[in-house]
C-alpha cells in the first residue's frame, strides 16, 4: 500500500505485537520534481532496498542514490534511554521503537508522534522541493525531566536498485563540513551525503551495522540483507531549543526553510486539488498523490518536464507517461506542464517513434514500443479536447501548441508508421499496423 502525498489523515499506532506485520505493509512516500524522495513504513522501519529518508538524483530525474538510510533516535530522560527507531534483523526487531510512537499523520511531511516517560516528541520529515535534499525536524514538548535526543544518521551511498554489504570494496569515511559532517565512498564515483544538525552537538562515533533485513525484498525473492555505515551522533540538549532540524542534502550542502517549504508545499497540493474538489475527497487525495509522478528532465530547448511511471524504483517510460497524462496534468488544469511534456518526448522522436524509456543512468534513450508513440497521439487529442473545453480564451500558447508541436510531431509519427520503422512496425495493405520481433 502507497501512501504518496495524498491528504491528511491520522493513523493511530497500535503497540499490541500482533499488529505489527499489518503495519510494516502500509508504507509513505514524498518525492520532488527532481526524481528524489522519502520513503518508509509508517513505522519507520525500512522493509524496502529503496526505504530510506534520502533517495537523492545525482542526474535528475534519474541515476538515483540512496544516501541517508536512516536515522535512529534515542530520548534520555534522567537516567534513562528510550529507543525510538524500529528495525528488523533476522528473527527479531531492535530497536523497538514502534512501542512507543502513537501517532503517524499522513500529512505534507509525514508525521510520527512518540510518548515516552511523560515527553512528547514530535518528528517531521519533509523533502526539499528543488534539491535532492531532506530536513528531519524533531520538536520536544511536555517534559517532565532534562531531555536530550541522541540522533545517528545511517548511510547507504549506493544505487538504490543496489544494497551495500561491507565485505564489498568501500572507503566509507566522514569529515567536518562547514556546519556538518560530509560522507562518502572514496571508492565510488558517487557524490558526498551532507548532514548536519542544528542545534546539536556532533560526537565521532564510527560504527557499521550489519544485515539489516528487508522483508518485501526477501518476499520478491531478491537480496534482502544490507549493512549501514554511520560516521557518529548528533546530540541535541532539550535546554538549546525545543525544536532541532537535521538536514541531509546529496552533491552540495543545502539549506532547507522547514516552515517556508512546508507552506509552499501545502498550498501547491491545495492548489492542484481544486479543479477535482467538487468530485470528493478521493479525487482530491488522488490529485495531490499524482503530483509525486511529475518530474523535471533536461530537454534540447530547455528544462522539460516527465512522467514516471511508478515507485519506487521505475524511471520515466513513454507509454506510462502518455496514458497517466490526461488524468495527472489535464483533469487537474496543468495545460504548461502537459506541454513540456509533450515537448520532451517530440524533441526526441526517432523515425517515428518516441522513446519507450529513458535511460536510468542518463545514456540514449530506449525506442522499443509499437505502441508508445500511438498513445502519444491519443494524448494530444485529449489535450486539443482539454484546452476547448477550460482553457481561457486568451490563453493563445495552449491554442498555438497544435500547429507549433503536436501536429508535426503526430504526422512524423503516422508517416513513419505508414511506411516502416524499427522492429518491423508498419501499415500492412489493408492499412492495419503489424510489427515486433523478440526485440520489442
Amino acid at each position: 500500500m502507497w501512501i504518496v502525498d495524498c491528504g491528511f489523515e491520522n493513523i493511530d499506532i497500535p503497540c499490541r505485537a500482533n499488529e505489527l506485520e499489518e503495519l510494516l505493509w502500509k508504507e509513505w512516500l514524498r518525492a520532488n520534481r527532481l526524481g528524489a524522495y522519502s520513503s518508509s513504513t509508517i513505522i519507520g522501519c525500512n522493509t524496502r532496498r529503496y526505504h530510506g529518508l534520502l533517495v537523492g538524483a545525482a542526474t535528475p530525474p534519474v541515476a538515483r542514490l540512496m544516501t541517508l538510510s536512516t536515522v535512529m533516535e534515542q530520548l534520555v530522560v534522567g537516567e534513562n534511554t528510550y529507543d525510538l527507531a524500529t528495525n528488523e534483523f533476522r528473527d527479531t526487531f531492535s530497536p523497538r521503537g514502534f512501542e512507543y510512537l502513537k501517532t503517524f499523520r499522513d500529512d505534507t511531511a509525514a508525521t510520527f508522534v512518540y510518548e515516552v516517560a511523560g515527553v512528547k516528541l514530535t518528528k517531521q520529515v519533509l523533502l526539499a522541493q528543488d534539491a535532492s535534499a531532506v530536513a528531519v525536524r524533531y520538536e520536544l514538548s511536555d517534559p517532565q525531566h532534562s531531555a536530550r535526543l541522541i540522533l545517528r544518521p545511517f548511510t547507504a551511498m549506493r544505487d538504490f536498485h543496489s544494497l551495500r554489504s561491507v565485505e564489498e570494496p568501500h572507503n566509507m569515511a566522514w569529515d567536518k563540513s562547514a556546519d556538518g559532517i560530509v560522507v562518502l565512498d572514496h571508492a565510488a564515483a558517487a557524490p558526498p551525503v551532507y548532514i548536519s544538525c542544528t542545534p546539536a552537538d556532533f560526537r565521532a562515533e564510527e560504527q557499521w551495522w550489519y544485515r539489516f533485513l528487508y522483508r518485501a525484498e526477501a518476499a520478491r525473492g531478491q537480496g534482502c540483507y544490507e549493512d549501514l555505515y554511520s560516521p557518529g551522533v548528533f546530540v541535541v540538549h532539550s535546554s538549546s531549543a525545543g525544536v532541532s532540524q537535521l538536514t541531509a542534502s546529496l552533491g552540495e550542502r543545502v539549506e532547507v526553510d522547514f516552515d517556508k517549504t512546508l507552506k509552499h508545499r501545502r498550498d501547491k497540493l491545495t492548489s492542484l486539488a481544486a479543479p477535482v474538489a467538487h468530485l470528493g475527497g478521493g479525487a482530491r487525495r488522488l490529485a495531490m498523490a499524482a503530483d509525486a509522478f511529475i518530474v523535471t528532465r533536461p530537454g534540447r530547448s530547455g528544462t522539460g518536464s516527465s512522467i514516471l511511471a511508478g515507485f519506487p524504483w521505475f524511471a520515466d517510460w513513454g507509454r506510462d507517461t502518455f496514458i497517466a497524462l490526461p488524468g495527472l496534468l489535464l483533469t487537474t488544469g496543468q495545460f504548461a506542464q502537459a506541454r513540456q511534456v509533450f515537448s520532451t518526448y517530440a524533441e526526441n522522436i526517432s523515425l517515428g517513434m518516441i522513446p519507450n524509456r529513458f535511460d536510468d543512468y542518463g545514456g540514449e534513450a530506449h525506442y522499443n514500443s509499437i505502441d508508445a508513440s500511438l498513445w502519444f497521439i491519443i494524448a494530444a487529442e485529449r489535450y486539443m479536447q482539454a484546452i476547448e473545453a477550460d482553457a481561457p480564451p486568451s490563453d493563445k500558447r495552449a491554442k498555438n501548441f497544435w500547429p507549433g508541436v503536436l501536429l508535426p510531431a503526430c504526422e512524423t509519427i503516422l508517416a513513419n508508421y505508414r511506411a516502416g520503422t524499427r522492429f518491423g512496425i508498419a501499415a500492412d495493405a489493408d492499412g492495419l499496423l503489424a510489427g515486433g520481433s523478440y526485440q520489442t
